[in-house]
């Protein structure tokens, strides 16, 4: 059965959630847990907002973009194709 292809919604909900993964890397965020405690939330709210990103409001993404240090638009960008140094 061929691969479904994403809608620009869904892409768009996972590319967020990776660039909060890689981000929250460089802050040394590596498990539910960690990136739950430094976003101030419970453990299963991060793991359901991480399984199902298009659950996450935009005053959510707000505060995680302020806690990482990036901008809310940072957040919106596929920097997968970036080299970094």
């Amino acid at each position: 059965m061929p691969k479904l292809k994403l809608s620009p919604v869904a892409k768009a909900a996972e590319i967020v959630q990776r660039n909060i993964e890689s981000r929250g890397a460089l802050f040394g965020l590596r498990t539910e847990r960690d990136f739950s405690e430094r976003l101030n939330m419970p453990k299963s709210t991060y793991h359901a907002k991480r399984t199902k990103p298009r659950t996450w409001t935009v005053a959510e993404l707000a505060m995680v973009a302020c806690v990482l240090k990036v901008t809310l638009s940072w957040l919106m960008i596929d920097h997968s194709g970036e080299i970094t140094e």
